[in-house]
């Protein structure tokens, strides 16, 4: 597994799941389960090799599964409301040195989507654009499937 450290700083998996319980309503919190980093790697769909989790240790984190072909995949991003803002320049970048071109997933509306469109501008002059972006329904709720070319 790959931890990628802002500041130095690890993240613990307790903290992680503090960050999820915080982050989400309890309908969707998906890891609590989780008893190890295999168990995220196990719900993330690849290797405790191929996983990566990018945080600042304390308000935010990401689960990214590297997939082959230079591909990633954010499995879950998730903040503490009041939490500093996600820092799209720093997990672009941290992406970038592991080698990735391409990341996937999906992002809900009100929180991932409407962040990473607010820090676009600025993302752009490092090369970063959304090359897809399909606004889908569930649970009530707007997501974007999407693909970001970094």
């Amino acid at each position: 597994m790959v931890i990628a450290k802002k500041y130095q700083s690890p993240i613990s998996l307790d903290q992680l799941l503090l960050i999820e319980r915080k982050a989400y309503p309890p309908q969707m919190w998906e890891m609590q389960w989780a008893k190890n980093w295999e168990d995220i790697a196990d719900y993330a769909e690849v290797s405790l090799k191929r996983l990566v989790i990018l945080s600042d240790s304390v308000g935010w984190y990401a689960i990214v599964a590297l997939h082959r072909l230079h591909r990633a995949e954010f499995v879950d991003l998730a903040k503490i409301p009041g939490a500093p803002t996600i820092d799209w320049i720093y997990l672009v970048t941290s992406l970038r040195e592991l080698g990735v071109k391409k990341i996937f997933g999906d992002m809900r509306n009100d929180t991932s989507y409407r962040r990473f469109t607010s820090q676009i501008d600025c993302l752009g002059a490092f090369g970063v654009r959304m090359i897809k972006n399909t606004p889908y329904e569930r649970s009530g709720e707007v997501f974007h499937d999407f693909v970001i070319k970094i």
